[in-house]
């Protein structure tokens, strides 16, 4: 198999796992708004198999880079440059969709990193109200028909 084969094997390879990691995200978004938790628990397992498997891809374009034996070949780009004109032109289309769909995912992924951060953030928020005080402080709420109550933080039983 000559380097544009190899070339164009893990650019398509890579391009089929981009688009897996795409879909996982976008699900990853729909759970975090429906604040399903075991589907982003699911989620972060594939997210984590999926990663690795773009390191090992990762591996495989530096593998080839090596082999092409050119010490002009720093670069995918060099590599891809130096080929034929008809491969050149299918590799460099190949590797600027590729860079795109990356691009669209490591968005969509800090898109799904802020979403989770802020959720983090309330719950936190949430448990510093309901932990900090005194035991013994007074705290107002509202009864079932709307008037107001007061119950100390420790047994949440009204005074009366």
């Amino acid at each position: 198999m000559d380097l544009a084969q190899q070339l164009q094997l893990c650019l398509e390879k890579y391009s089929k796992q981009a688009q897996q990691l795409m879909q996982l995200l976008q699900s990853e978004q729909q759970a975090l708004q429906t604040d399903d938790q075991a589907a982003l628990n699911e989620l972060t397992q594939q997210k984590q198999h999926l990663l690795t498997d773009f390191l090992q891809a990762d591996r495989s374009f530096v593998d080839i880079i090596s082999k092409s034996n050119n010490p002009n070949h720093q670069t995918l780009n060099d590599v891809i440059n130096d080929l034929d004109s008809p491969k050149q032109s299918q590799l460099t289309t190949l590797w600027k969709k590729l860079k795109q769909s990356i691009e669209e995912t490591l968005n969509l992924n800090a898109i799904n990193g802020i979403a989770l951060s802020n959720r983090i953030n309330a719950i936190r928020h949430t448990l510093s109200i309901l932990t900090t005080g005194d035991a013994n402080e007074s705290i107002v709420s509202y009864d079932a028909n709307g008037g107001l109550e007061s119950a100390t933080r420790s047994t949440g039983q009204s005074k009366a």
